[in-house]
């Protein structure tokens, strides 16, 4: 990985513009018909059809493709710039993830994911030696994200129970949550639409050890050039 300025972002990606020239009127939001269409009916749809048809088709082959491995990349790391591959970017995100979640594994009940998409994010965690033991939960909220998740977990030999879950409704089907659970979302929550406090109580009514939020928040951001693209 390459540290690189803020300016030299514009050689590696055209985001920097298209937000700078955005206004209010470009702001999209997703309704639930809208996440259906991107996710379960195009992204995870695509997935699952080919993990159907190439039987030797393993979580990491879709994760190559998903994250574009080889192409380079810019991203941002404690308050630096740099220039990496998709897989050097992939690799540190699940670092971040695990780096969070590992202080907390000691006497936890289960891990889970709400919103797990194809499960990348968990079946991943449960590779490293402290997770391997650690009874595996996914809640997502399409069908064909759900089917994903038991086909690739079934050819890692991984067992992980999968449900239904739906965070603007605060549903959760198909799954029994243990008490004592360390439940995590990971660019899941930010789709439920207008949260109330209602969200609040679906989640400690699952009794979890603990939960973190892999999350954009826009209250996060400096004042600074880069923070205000952020928010943007």
């Amino acid at each position: 990985m390459k540290e690189i300025k803020f300016k030299e972002l514009i050689n590696f990606t055209s985001l920097p513009e298209i937000i700078s020239n955005s206004s209010d009127g470009d702001i999209k939001y997703k309704i639930k018909d809208e996440v259906l269409r991107e996710f379960n009916l195009e992204k995870w749809c695509q997935i699952l059809d080919e993990v159907k048809n190439d039987k030797a088709l393993l979580l990491k082959d879709i994760d190559c493709k998903i994250e574009e491995f080889e192409k380079p990349l810019p991203f941002f790391y404690k308050n630096k710039f740099y220039l990496g591959t998709g897989k050097q970017i992939f690799e540190k995100h699940i670092e971040v993830f695990k780096n969070a979640l590992d202080p907390h594994i000691e006497n936890a009940s289960s891990l889970v994911e709400l919103g797990a998409g194809y499960g990348s994010k968990i079946l991943n965690l449960s590779n490293y030696e402290n997770y391997t033991e650690l009874p595996l939960y996914a809640g997502e909220f399409t069908s064909n994200g759900c089917d994903a998740i038991k086909l690739l977990s079934q050819r890692m030999n991984k067992k992980i129970e999968v449900g239904h879950c739906d965070l603007n409704e605060g549903v959760i089907e198909g799954i029994q949550i243990p008490k004592g659970s360390i439940i995590f979302t990971s660019y899941a929550a930010h789709y439920a639409q207008k949260t109330s406090s209602n969200f609040i109580d679906f989640i400690l009514e699952l009794s979890p050890k603990i939960v973190i939020n892999f999350e954009p928040c826009y209250e996060s951001h400096s004042h600074s050039k880069y923070g205000s693209m952020c928010k943007r």
